[in-house]
């Protein structure tokens, strides 16, 4: 059976069989499939859902998005995590408004030239609106129905593995009247069917082409990745909180670059404190520091020891240090980390 007997068998399966209500499939439009598909970068399709749908109805054209405060964006981001997606979907719509006259670059080879914007975005892009059949989203996912369907053995992010599964991709594209159901089959195939851990091979509508199946080892493609080492990191973190409200200030030389974020500060992991003081974050004795504890925050290549505290002075004013008052009322904050978020609230919580 053939590479292209492989393509249709599956695009056929995915039409009848496949998702049909993710809200992005709703829009054959590069505007509203551009947001989808970076939001699904590194980031699980029901997280996504809700943060596309605010995402839309706050910035429902390329222009919104263009011409938006990066205060709201990140508001409308916050959560998601990698928030340089977010500022390069930004600078994306921008290109678009002032060097494309407002128009969507029509091939995948032109979307790429839009910051962010990669050959696997900018494939199912083209995919999913014009037809272009260059090559597959290969995510995680796809790599994992590629590798089993091949037999290909090694390790996601490993360069032989990454040149197999990609070539496997390309050698499969159907035609244009195909491509955007095959590319989204392979998709739904690795989320419903061809799962990491106990796939249903017995479901699976291209399972007389995989040779995984064949050898009775499907969970072996691909082999596990090798354990991630992260750096540790040791913050504090204090929530100044005065008359005036909450006091944020934009994160600068942390890890929370341009967002929102109250006094932060690093310290090495080997430093013990007995109960942090307002000295601790720079402030002079009328700030009193009352604990909100210890937390501990994975991210995908740092692992973050955060102790925390509330700092309070009824006429504190730090505004003279870059910092800015909010009202207590969350609505009226700004993008904030959603760990700082919740030692924000935790610090208001606990006011008298």
């Amino acid at each position: 059976m053939s590479n292209s007997d492989f393509a249709r068998t599956l695009a056929a399966w995915q039409r009848e069989n496949g998702r049909r209500d993710l809200p992005w499939q709703a829009y054959s439009t590069p505007y509203e499939r551009l947001v989808s598909e970076v939001m699904l970068q590194q980031t699980q399709v029901e997280t996504v859902i809700p943060y596309y749908l605010r995402f839309l109805e706050r910035f429902p054209t390329v222009e919104a998005l263009a011409d938006a405060p990066e205060d709201d964006l990140m508001r409308h981001w916050a959560g998601l995590g990698y928030y340089a997606r977010a500022r390069n979907l930004q600078r994306a719509a921008q290109d678009v408004v002032h060097l494309h006259g407002g128009r969507f670059p029509g091939t995948a080879e032109g979307l790429e030239t839009l910051p962010g914007v990669g050959p696997s975005t900018a494939a199912a892009v083209a995919a999913f609106t014009t037809g272009e059949a260059v090559s597959p989203m290969v995510d995680g996912n796809v790599k994992r129905v590629l590798a089993r369907i091949h037999a290909i053995r090694g390790r996601v992010g490993e360069k032989d593995f990454e040149a197999a599964v990609g070539a496997a991709a390309r050698a499969a594209l159907p035609g244009s009247a195909d491509i955007a159901a095959y590319t989204q089959g392979l998709m739904d195939l690795g989320s419903l069917v061809c799962r990491k851990k106990s796939p249903a091979c017995g479901e699976c509508p291209v399972r007389d082409f995989c040779r995984a199946r064949v050898l009775g080892t499907p969970e072996a493609f691909p082999q596990p990745k090798r354990p991630l080492v992260k750096t540790e990191r040791r913050l504090l973190v204090g929530v100044p909180v005065s008359r005036a409200g909450v006091w944020l200030t934009r994160g600068t030389d942390t890890i929370w670059q341009g967002l929102w974020v109250p006094v932060v500060r690093e310290t090495p992991l080997s430093e013990v404190n007995f109960g942090l003081s307002a000295a601790d974050f720079g402030l002079d004795g009328s700030w009193r520091a009352r604990s909100l504890g210890t937390m501990k925050r994975e991210l995908t290549h740092q692992r973050l020891f955060i102790e925390a505290a509330v700092l309070e002075c009824d006429s504190g004013d730090l505004s003279l240090k870059g910092f800015t008052a909010f009202p207590r009322d969350p609505a009226a904050w700004p993008g904030m980390p959603t760990p700082v978020r919740r030692l924000v609230m935790k610090a208001l919580d606990g006011e008298d």
